[in-house]
């Protein structure tokens, strides 16, 4: 009986501690809206990728999201929301996917052929190392604006 007991309270006790857990996790989220702007057209899609370290920078995406070059405003300009995330450093890169294939176009040599751009003060040559685009995202969540080249 004294052991069923004990089990008891220590069952309420992890489960007040995964409940609070939980809830100090999403107070801790944000969202991060990312306004894109100078989208060349309607045709195709804005991609916004979203890294958070540099082992996937420019490789693997932990999140990606796609909107229609046709939803753009008058002067070019769309918005991509990431909801939720959890307070950390981010870096995205954003392109103009102009045939829809959700990859970044490239010549030859590699050099992209459709717009694109990454957060942060990437260098003026060749592809930006991942501190270069890296931002801090405070657990409020942020808007990041980001202009096509």
């Amino acid at each position: 009986m004294f052991h069923r007991t004990g089990r008891t309270a220590a069952i309420t006790t992890k489960g007040v501690i995964a409940m609070l857990a939980i809830a100090s996790t999403t107070a801790m989220a944000g969202d991060l809206v990312v306004n894109v702007e100078t989208l060349d057209g309607q045709a195709g899609q804005l991609v916004v990728n979203l890294f958070a370290s540099a082992d996937t920078f420019r490789k693997t995406p932990k999140a990606q999201v796609m909107v229609p070059a046709s939803k753009q405003n008058a002067q070019g300009q769309l918005s991509a929301v990431f909801s939720n995330l959890p307070a950390g450093e981010y870096a995205l890169l954003a392109f103009h996917d102009k045939d829809g294939d959700g990859k970044l176009a490239r010549n030859l040599v590699g050099i992209p052929t459709e717009p694109y751009a990454f957060s942060g003060q990437p260098a003026k040559f060749g592809p930006p190392d991942y501190k270069d685009a890296a931002f801090a995202l405070p657990a409020g969540g942020a808007t990041i604006n980001i202009k096509l080249k």
